[in-house]
């Protein structure tokens, strides 16, 4: 099972009906398109922390577009840093992934939730217990998006 199958949010975009904001369900071939980047040559890789504060700066703060996913993944397979001598060799031949998700997708507990997930230990009895909900509570959370 893929992550997309365990958090089908992960593969919906924003669309837009008379000026009211629903949910759209892509493929998932079109999620990965439109969520994952990787650079295209070594040339485009961040080279330093600094780079990497400078993608942060830029990039976390703009607004998802609607016709993709509420969320995207800048992956870099290999980190040579320029300016971290002092880093262990093993280190230096790691990738690394900066994941950016909207909030309305990803709060505090769900991005634990998806974390845990992605995992092979994942356990529901990591978080505070809850009570699953009763059918009506169900049928009433349905209705109220239908209407």
């Amino acid at each position: 099972m893929t992550m997309m199958d365990q958090h089908p949010k992960l593969c919906y975009k924003v669309k837009e009906i008379a000026g009211d904001y629903y949910f759209e369900k892509m493929s998932k071939e079109e999620t990965m398109q439109k969520a994952f980047y990787k650079p295209a040559s070594k040339e485009k890789y961040l080279k330093s922390q600094t780079e990497i504060g400078e993608y942060v700066r830029d990039y976390m703060n703009k607004k998802f577009p609607l016709d993709g996913p509420l969320w995207s993944l800048y992956v870099q397979d290999k980190f040579e840093p320029t300016d971290q001598n002092d880093l262990p060799e093993d280190m230096k031949s790691h990738g690394f992934i900066i994941f950016r998700a909207h909030h309305s997708l990803c709060d505090g507990v769900s991005i634990m939730c998806m974390t845990l997930a992605m995992g092979a230990e994942y356990n529901r009895d990591y978080f505070i217990k809850s009570k699953d909900a009763k059918w009506w509570e169900i049928l009433f959370v349905k209705l109220t998006c239908i209407l």
